[in-house]
């Protein structure tokens, strides 16, 4: 049997402590990234995404808002007035409308109760927003529930 001196002991236990401790930086750096994450689309609420795909970044009303304008996306995006690239309509019991204008003017373009659109055409649910011109897509500024 071979004997193994204590200093060989202390080099082999400092190792595996610095293996343990990468792996767990390493873990904690994934769970903090996954706290970055978007929050999803609470239920009852409208929610607009900066990016085709319900993507990047989020902004949710559970009620009609006159203006954008200083509304922000969580994420990425910024001002969400005249940004949104997809919207998921999460009320179960009423239609929304998005309007072109603030204060519910100009052309509006509807999504139904539990309706989703998005840039690209996709939707589930009565949506126009595949006929819009290229001009007016993203062009919202206000929306109400009805």
């Amino acid at each position: 049997m071979k004997i193994i001196k204590k200093n060989k002991i202390g080099a082999i236990s400092a190792a595996i402590l610095l293996s343990a401790t990468a792996m767990l930086s390493g873990a904690a750096g994934s769970a903090s990234a996954a706290t970055t994450a978007l929050p999803s689309c609470p239920g009852d609420s409208i929610c607009l995404y900066w990016s085709s795909y319900y993507a990047d970044g989020i902004k949710y009303f559970y009620g009609g808002i006159r203006q954008y304008q200083n509304y922000y996306f969580t994420g990425e995006g910024g001002d969400i007035n005249n940004n949104i690239a997809s919207a998921k309509n999460r009320e179960g019991d009423y239609d929304v409308l998005e309007y072109q204008y603030f204060d519910y003017t100009g052309w509006s373009f509807k999504i139904w109760s539990f309706g989703t659109v998005d840039s690209w055409g996709a939707r589930e649910g009565y949506s126009d927003w595949s006929t819009l011109p290229d001009t007016r897509k993203n062009q919202f500024s206000s929306h109400e529930f009805y």
